[in-house]
């Protein structure tokens, strides 16, 4: 499995930094591999950065990419919540990770995904696959969900669209935003 791994956070690391040209298993530890760039390494010790300023948030963030592709690879669980873990990644490398992770499900196992990213909408996924959250107007601490397929009943309406004109609900008030122009 560490060989694996090795080969899933180099791919997963070189789509993120194409400068980064090798990531290799320290010999005898099973746990630690180097990441190497032309004129410096990174090393990442139990999943952990030592020096994470040395690397970009998106490509940092690419490691928890590839802990969970591997994970979903090797059978080693079968739920799996993924909080913004795309934030600091490009769109089309999201679209693009997401994809395969999805690919890569087997029977018995099972993902959820939070992102703000309104590209993911244009992936071809079922309706029933989205929900939205959006806070209550009158009891500011409710938070409700709202599901795609309630709304939209037909497959020819752009999920994309429909978020865009607030169909859910779901978008944020920017009107105080606006306000700190004139204040």
């Amino acid at each position: 499995a560490p060989d694996y791994y090795a080969k899933v956070l180099e791919k997963t690391l070189q789509a993120l930094d194409p400068r980064i040209e090798k990531v290799t298993k320290i010999a005898n530890n099973e746990s630690t591999f180097l990441i190497r760039y032309p004129n410096n390494t990174v090393l990442i010790k139990g999943g952990l950065l030592q020096e994470p300023m040395k690397l970009s948030r998106g490509t940092a963030d690419g490691i928890g990419v590839a802990n969970l592709i591997t994970a979903i690879r090797l059978k080693t669980m079968e739920f799996f919540f993924c909080d913004e873990m795309f934030s600091h990644i490009h769109s089309a490398a999201e679209k693009a990770f997401l994809s395969v992770i999805i690919d890569l499900l087997h029977d018995d196992q099972q993902i959820f995904v939070t992102t703000h990213n309104a590209e993911i909408l244009d992936m071809d996924l079922p309706l029933h696959s989205f929900a939205f959250l959006r806070r209550d107007n009158y009891d500011q601490n409710a938070i409700s969900c709202v599901y795609a397929s309630d709304y939209i009943k037909r497959n020819n309406v752009s999920l994309k669209n429909a978020v865009e004109n607030d169909i859910f609900s779901s978008s944020p008030d920017t009107d105080d935003i606006f306000v700190l122009r004139d204040l």
